[in-house]
């Protein structure tokens, strides 16, 4: 197998999943409409559907009660939302802490973040 077809193999692979991830977070309306929020009011960056869609999932399936975050973002948000998901769904109440050292990082979560 060449490097070239390997690369742009690798390539495909990322995109389809990308995709997926996409899909998989529009599906969740309100997960959405919050990451929407959070990208027009945030000066934060955010990173791909890929990182969102495992996030989200891995937060899903294990369910934890407490939940340490270094660095307050998109991820606070997907976070956030799984774990009121999963209130709903199991009754597993789970805390998050968001630290975050940057003050212009912080007064930008206290504007966007959602409510509660």
């Amino acid at each position: 197998m060449s490097k070239l077809f390997r690369y742009k193999f690798a390539r495909y692979l990322a995109k389809k999943i990308e995709k997926e991830a996409e899909r998989l977070i529009k599906s969740n309306a309100v997960l959405a409409g919050y990451l929407e929020h959070y990208r027009r009011t945030s000066p934060a960056t955010g990173c791909s559907y890929a990182d969102y869609a495992l996030l989200y999932r891995y937060v899903k399936n294990h369910k934890p009660k407490e939940v340490l975050e270094c660095g307050t973002g998109f991820s606070t948000v997907v976070i956030t939302q799984a774990l009121r998901e999963n209130e709903v769904e199991s009754g597993v109440c789970g805390r998050l802490v968001s630290m975050e050292e940057n003050p212009r990082y912080h007064e930008a979560a206290i504007q966007s973040l959602p409510p509660r």
